[in-house]
């Protein structure tokens, strides 16, 4: 990113209580002489990296891609740092492979049939075993071509095509040997039952059933040698088509079904669907509910086939679907249409969803590896195990993703919010994990597709924030005792101690003008915990009372979602930010403004919002609340009075070292800022200088706090980690 010395923050405009900074003047100029304090980083010679007290890592690493096995008892994730998660039987998981060196991406094609290896993409297509992690073949290095389309791994037999789609290769991994290859040009178009991007099928036998210009080929597995064919052209009178074809029926059979568009005299179109069962030993159909003949279908009709049922998409709009934006994080994001789920044996309609899959007909299958039936449910894949489609309800979760770290009254203990509401109490001394003091299992906290929940801990209240729905819980009173000191006095020797959960107190439901201001961001109690501050999605701030739910105050600034919210410690003041880089102060004695302001940089247009985020998710007072600390995602920490101008305390010139996370000192002498990279860096107030600085090596630091001389961090890579600091002489 470029350097900005000079290009923010250079003029001051009084207007209605808060000033607005203006580029185009140089440093220098009234009341921004200490702005320019700060202005590229300086730095003290920095002192030794911190010692490593504890580090917990939690099952499953960072936004993992979970591949599930056919039989269902193997799940397996990637973790999106080369690390490789196992779970087997519903068992606890087990990390196989650990994180890269490198920052290439990988995910998980396919589990092999036995459950004993599972075909990797780091970026090269590695087969693994799940026994131990090491690698077993390796694309160019052992078997022939790059594998860009899978089709399977089955009897140690490996089963691919080209990312051209030009060569189909059946290889042999225990052997080394090459066993059936063949010119497969022009590129597969159909959908088949395999993964994500394949072409093709396996049956039991390990016959594979591949297509090449209309044509589906069988190969025996006995003489890898073509045995039949079945012409597509000939049963769609080279009409426009599509075709889908399934290898989940019985011995020698192949399951198609054609898709035609027909066009009338007068030009217009009408969709058409036959289905057949063909016997590929017999060279002839075989008996079935399946006539072969044509049947209306509907328009827009799509399908996918898996598992031995059909996900039919449709135009179809049911009365009770929710809106594509409170949908668009799901597989199924388009709301505009249902899905059909049709068992292929008899056809019977086993349920309907309110959401659409996006995809051509005529192009493979896009069914995501993450979609599974099972037990009367349509399941789909997220970051940490698979929800009820139907529903988003909560089915499995295969670890848990840490999003937050919170403190506690008492001293020895932390609180840990994790996805879907989930809170767990850690020895601060020790990082163990104590209790899970709320599941969120009968899903109180009401949470959707995508969405996760803010939690605030004050005084003797908690509160969950999700979607438009505010749940107030009574803290145990074990937890809200100042005289505590660890985890012995608070749990009494028993983590499993009943008393340890919140008792939920009432549910309040936000009120909002609009859709978008009813989904809340952000949450802060005040110190009794009486009064809570919500941010909102559509940028509107309210304080409201804890109990009945009453609004006290109300700003409505931005259109920006609010991202933070902070009470100052005389309860006096309250400050908020937004994901466009703006900040406010309100004086809530008087409501005046005591500061607002753009802190953002203008937005690059030949940049998207992910490489130039504009974001301030933290805001911080330092404990005399005379000072709120910013940590600007785009690279800038500032330091913030009320009724002056900012001080820029550090500029880093770059997204990748933007700043995270943030917490003050103790005393108040110092901001501790983490960092996009994993970097945390220690910034002293007075001198405006770096006197410590290093990196966790665990991705994007999410949130920190500071005990004393003692920093405990959480990684993005689901590590919560603490450091311990050298006391050093201030510069």
């Amino acid at each position: 990113m470029e350097r900005r010395d000079a290009l923010y923050f250079q003029t001051v405009l009084l207007n209605r209580h808060a000033w607005r900074l203006k580029p185009g003047v140089v440093c220098g100029l009234i009341l921004l002489g200490s702005l320019c304090t700060g202005v590229g980083g300086a730095r003290a010679p920095l002192g030794s990296r911190p010692s490593l007290v504890w580090q917990q890592r939690f099952d499953g690493g960072f936004n993992g891609t979970f591949l599930r096995s056919s039989d269902g008892r193997v799940v397996v994730s990637d973790s999106r740092d080369g690390s490789l998660w196992i779970w087997r039987d519903g068992g606890a998981g087990r990390q196989i492979r650990q994180p890269a060196t490198s920052n290439a991406p990988t995910w998980p094609d396919t589990i092999s049939d036995d459950d004993k290896y599972v075909v990797m993409r780091s970026p090269s297509v590695q087969i693994i075993d799940l026994a131990d992690g090491t690698t077993v073949a390796e694309e160019r290095k052992d078997f022939p071509g790059e594998a860009g389309n899978i089709i399977g791994l089955q009897n140690n037999i490996f089963y691919y095509s080209d990312y051209d789609g030009k060569m189909m290769y059946v290889y042999n991994i225990k052997s080394r040997q090459m066993l059936f290859k063949t010119n497969v040009a022009p590129e597969l178009k159909s959908i088949s039952t395999g993964q994500i991007g394949s072409s093709g099928c396996i049956k039991k036998d390990g016959t594979v059933i591949y297509d090449k210009n209309d044509v589906i080929h069988v190969v025996s597995s006995k003489t890898w040698s073509e045995i039949a064919t079945i012409d597509v052209k000939l049963m769609t009178s080279n009409r426009q088509s599509a075709y889908a074809y399934s290898c989940e029926f019985g011995d020698n059979l192949i399951f198609l079904k054609i898709r035609l568009n027909i066009q009338d005299s007068q030009g217009f179109n009408t969709v058409f669907v036959k289905e057949l069962l063909y016997d590929y030993k017999k060279q002839q159909l075989a008996p079935s509910k399946y006539d072969n003949y044509l049947h209306p279908a509907k328009q827009f009709q799509t399908i996918h086939l898996f598992q031995g049922f059909e996900l039919v998409t449709s135009s179809d709009v049911l009365k009770n679907c929710g809106t594509s934006d409170e949908n668009n994080e799901s597989y199924f994001d388009d709301s505009s249409a249902t899905v059909d789920l049709i068992r292929q044996k008899d056809g019977k309609k086993i349920l309907t969803t309110c959401y659409s899959r996006r995809t051509e007909y005529d192009l493979h299958s896009m069914l995501p590896d993450a979609l599974w039936y099972s037990n009367g449910r349509l399941e789909e894949g997220n970051y940490d195990g698979y929800t009820d489609a139907l529903t988003s309800k909560i089915v499995k979760r295969y670890g848990a993703t840490p999003l937050n770290i919170l403190k506690t009254s008492c001293s020895g203990l932390g609180v840990l919010t994790l996805d879907y509401g989930t809170l767990q109490l850690y020895d601060i001394k020790s990082g163990k994990i104590m209790s899970q003091i709320y599941k969120n299992e009968d899903h109180t906290v009401e949470t959707g597709n995508g969405e996760t929940v803010s939690w605030s801990l004050r005084g003797s209240t908690a509160v969950a924030a999700a979607k438009s729905q505010l749940t107030v819980f009574k803290l145990p009173p074990q937890l809200t005792q100042t005289t505590c000191q660890g985890p012995s006095e608070a749990l009494q020797g028993d983590a499993r101690a009943p008393f340890l959960e919140l008792q939920r107190q009432a549910v309040l439901q936000v009120q909002a003008d609009h859709f978008k201001s009813q989904l809340v961001r952000s949450v802060a109690l005040n110190g009794d915990g009486k009064k809570v501050a919500l941010g909102y999605k559509g940028g509107d701030v309210q304080i409201l009372d804890v109990q009945t739910g009453k609004v006290l105050r109300e700003w409505r600034d931005q259109a920006a979602a609010v991202l933070d919210v902070a009470w100052s410690p005389s309860e006096q003041a309250l400050a908020y930010s937004n994901e466009a880089g703006q900040v406010w102060m309100h004086d809530l004695q008087t409501n005046a403004a005591i500061g607002s302001g753009q802190l953002a940089p203008a937005r690059r247009s030949d940049l998207d919002a992910e490489h130039q985020p504009l974001w301030i998710r933290e805001i911080q007072w330092n404990p005399a609340g005379t000072h709120l600390a910013i940590a600007g995602s785009w690279g800038e920490l500032y330091d913030w009075q009320p009724h002056k101008s900012p001080i820029r305390l550090l500029a880093t010139h770059s997204v990748e070292k933007g700043f995270t996370a943030l917490q003050w000192s103790d005393d108040g002498t110092r901001v501790i800022a983490g960092q996009r990279d994993g970097g945390v860096t220690m910034v002293d107030l007075k001198s405006h200088t770096v006197v410590q600085s290093w990196s966790t090596g665990q991705g994007t630091v999410l949130s920190l706090t500071v005990q004393g001389d003692t920093i405990t961090t959480l990684g993005q890579d689901k590590t919560l980690s603490q450091w311990r600091i050298e006391q050093q002489r201030t510069p």
